[in-house]
């Protein structure tokens, strides 16, 4: 083979990894266009605190990684939902956030920053330090399956303080770009604006409620022997 024809082939390679690189880069556009819409569309639609964290996971799963959970704070308490890809949904309904894992959650809500966890190989430290962020979980058995090197946590502040956290993790081999935990760094921030309105509009909705029961008027109490009459109207007279 000439220098000419190697030089040509070099080129030809060249071309088509270019090629292939545009086609990676508009597709990672494409999913993370999609993944704002369906977050704009599903929030803008729900006001459960709830709900709105199961469909945020589902969005996420589906458009961007393939591991998401969303501890949120309201006047109900803390509240997480989790979701691994090719799983259910797990969330507090499964079973409650524990104790520990409000305090994880808390001490990252308290830098207000974001935190890129490494994760160790399989060692009982690595599956302790899952079960710190996601609690006693079906979710810290799934992500040890994917075999995940890292976990983002990405605190959600609204109005100046801490409402919550979204832990977010690829499979091996398909690990979070800074790229990508700057994109996310924004869509948590847009997220955090959204759920918190969820949860005025829910806690409002709360307190409403309260309020309307305790004005209620207290049942009336019957004297012994008191028994109520009919009372006919006399007809009218034309």
């Amino acid at each position: 083979m000439t220098d000419i024809e190697n030089a040509t082939d070099r080129g030809a390679a060249a071309h088509w990894d270019d090629v292939g690189d545009d086609l990676d880069a508009a597709a990672v556009l494409d999913e993370r266009e999609a993944l704002q819409q369906h977050l704009g569309e599903v929030l803008g639609a729900v006001h459960r605190p709830a709900r709105a964290l199961e469909l945020t996971v589902d969005t996420f799963v589906d458009h961007a990684v393939d591991f998401a959970q969303v501890a949120l704070h309201s006047h109900q308490g803390w509240m997480s939902v989790g979701r691994t890809r090719g799983h259910d949904l797990v969330g507090e309904r499964d079973r409650p956030i524990s104790r520990r894992q409000a305090e994880a959650v808390r001490d990252v809500l308290a830098r207000q920053a974001p935190e890129h966890w490494l994760l160790p190989p399989e060692t009982p430290e690595r599956e302790d330090m899952l079960r710190q962020l996601l609690g006693e979980s079906p979710l810290v058995g799934q992500l040890t399956a994917l075999d995940a090197t890292s976990v983002l946590s990405l605190p959600l502040v609204a109005r100046g303080r801490g409402i919550g956290l979204l832990t977010l993790a690829r499979a091996r081999g398909r690990d979070l770009t800074p790229d990508d935990v700057t994109f996310l760094e924004d869509v948590a921030h847009r997220l955090a604006v959204a759920l918190d309105v969820t949860i005025v509009v829910a806690d409002n909705r709360h307190a409403a409620t309260t309020l309307r029961t305790a004005l209620l008027p207290p049942p009336c109490r019957r004297a012994p022997g008191w028994t109520s009459r009919r009372t006919t109207a006399w007809p009218r007279r034309r």
